[in-house]
């Protein structure tokens, strides 16, 4: 039937498509007629159908991974090939996929291009491999050849910009530790990838550029304190009542010490008392003795609850918290007369509290 079918493989259909079989074969998954075909002489891997598209990108696309690699294992021209109309490449869409067989079939190819082109619709390689969820896939693009890590995007973002931005955790950790990216590179906006996670609120990026060593100048801690970093969280009450917050509260809620202890000088008083009383919910007992020494816990929010209100909910220590901060507060003002937070300072933290 193949040695039939041979004159006719590459004859396009023009009344319906204009388009040869080979890629119609490729995203029905007929692995064994490709196979079969590709023992014949002047077998190519060129032809398109009527959206544009390979036989690699149809077999890419529609997953169907066996195709996928007998078509890569052939070589040629289409490993680099991109659709006329979406713009994407074998490689990027392989990424984008999370097809890492596939992703790692493409790289061992001699002509492969692996930093793309820059200007197309879905970005660079890279770019996509620092959103994916695995972390494999970045990986074994870091270590391909040819692979430039000081390409930006069209906004002046390097790779760790976007994987602090978009991409998990996993990833931030996978480009610090090759060690060839650069830390401080600055966006359009004159943002580091460190600050463009402050703006975001990726604490979990946050703690892994921590723990290498970098840290943010007093601007970008400002900038993300008054007006980034402002997104929608659940406060988790029987209200189930929405709250915009800044990251300081959600820091807090998060129970990230360090990070509170570097935003307070920069937070306003009530972002200190939501702070306060999503630490006491959650029990960070750290936190909640980190804010005291900023707050009296006597305040109430918006629903009249003060956070020892929310800290009946957890362990005993955090309620401990609240006595022993009334306690030593009562005997301050019974022996000086005089209430700290009229003067508009803390005593034992000098930190103005607007």
């Amino acid at each position: 039937m193949h040695r039939l079918l041979q004159p006719y493989l590459w004859r396009r259909n023009v009344k319906e498509s204009g388009a040869t079989c080979l890629p119609y074969l490729a995203a029905e998954g007929h692995v064994q007629h490709i196979q079969a075909l590709k023992n014949y002489k002047g077998f190519r891997t060129d032809a398109r159908n009527h959206d544009g598209d390979t036989a690699l990108l149809c077999a890419i696309d529609a997953d169907h991974e066996d195709v996928a690699l007998a078509l890569i294992e052939h070589g040629g021209l289409q490993v680099n090939m991109r659709n006329g109309r979406r713009a994407w490449r074998p490689l990027t869409l392989a990424i984008s996929s999370g097809l890492t067989n596939i992703v790692r079939k493409l790289l061992e190819c001699d002509n492969i291009e692996p930093n793309g082109v820059r200007y197309t619709d879905y970005g660079r390689p890279l770019f996509l491999a620092c959103r994916c969820t695995d972390a494999e896939i970045l990986k074994m693009l870091l270590n391909s050849n040819g692979i430039d890590l000081s390409t930006t995007d069209g906004w002046g973002r390097t790779a760790l910009h976007v994987a602090a931005t978009y991409g998990p955790a996993s990833s931030v950790k996978v480009l610090l530790d090759d060690g060839r990216v650069a830390l401080h590179a600055k966006d359009r906006n004159g943002q580091t990838a460190l600050g463009t996670a402050f703006v975001f609120g990726r604490f979990d990026a946050i703690e892994i550029m921590y723990a290498s060593g970098i840290r943010p100048g007093p601007l970008v801690l400002d900038r993300a304190s008054d007006f980034g970093s402002i997104f929608t969280s659940r406060f988790l009450t029987q209200d189930h009542c929405r709250l915009r917050l800044s990251i300081c509260p959600c820091a807090a809620a998060r129970g990230h010490l360090e990070l509170v202890r570097q935003l307070l000088p920069y937070t306003r008083r009530q972002q200190r008392e939501d702070s306060l009383a999503l630490a006491a919910f959650y029990g960070h007992n750290d936190v909640v003795e980190l804010l005291l020494e900023y707050l009296d816990p006597s305040f109430r929010d918006w629903w009249d609850r003060t956070p020892r209100w929310y800290a009946c909910s957890k362990s005993s220590v955090v309620i401990k918290l609240f006595e022993s901060s009334n306690l030593t507060r009562g005997l301050k003002r019974k022996r000086g007369g005089k209430d700290d937070r009229e003067q508009g300072r803390s005593k034992r933290n000098p930190i103005v509290i607007d």
